[in-house]
């Protein structure tokens, strides 16, 4: 009876004071899964962004199959796969803390969305090719990878 009662004031208090993620931290959490590991940081920056989260979910499945940990061939880092000089630009300080790259790599979706006019798919593409190449190829660059990484976003994303 005791536990339960300081199990309904913790989180009456994390309700209260709006804490993310303090349920995770205190052992509270679902953890059924790995999206539940950061659905709340996820719904927190796609919300301050205005990006759907169906949306940032189906990024990060893509880019890292939820892996925090995640290093690419290129040395992109984390769940969003942010390149160094790309994190730095959005100042992320630790591409690995899923806090710090899902804000920085939903900030820099949303900057390309401005940038596009609001194109998802070459939103899509400027993420993954860079948006130079977008820019030099009027459109998603013919690039075998960047062509199945839309394709492979878009598809979760409208699952």
């Amino acid at each position: 009876m005791l536990r339960i009662y300081r199990i309904s004031i913790i989180l009456f208090l994390l309700i209260l004071t709006g804490c993310e993620g303090g349920l995770d931290e205190l052992g509270l959490g679902t953890g059924t899964s790995k999206i539940d590991d950061y659905d709340e940081i996820i719904a927190f920056y796609a919300s301050k962004y205005k990006l759907p989260v169906k949306f940032v979910n189906a990024v990060i499945e893509t880019e890292s199959a939820w892996d925090k940990d995640a290093v690419s061939p290129a040395g992109a880092k984390g769940l969003m796969q942010l390149m160094p000089d790309t994190a730095k630009m959005l100042g992320v300080k630790d591409s690995f803390d899923p806090r710090q790259n899902i804000a920085g790599g939903t900030k820099y979706l949303r900057m390309l969305l401005n940038k596009f006019n609001g194109n998802y798919k070459l939103a899509l593409a400027a993420y993954n090719a860079g948006p130079r190449t977008v820019e030099k190829y009027k459109g998603i660059p013919p690039y075998e990878e960047t062509i199945n990484y839309v394709d492979r976003v878009m598809s979760l994303y409208k699952k």
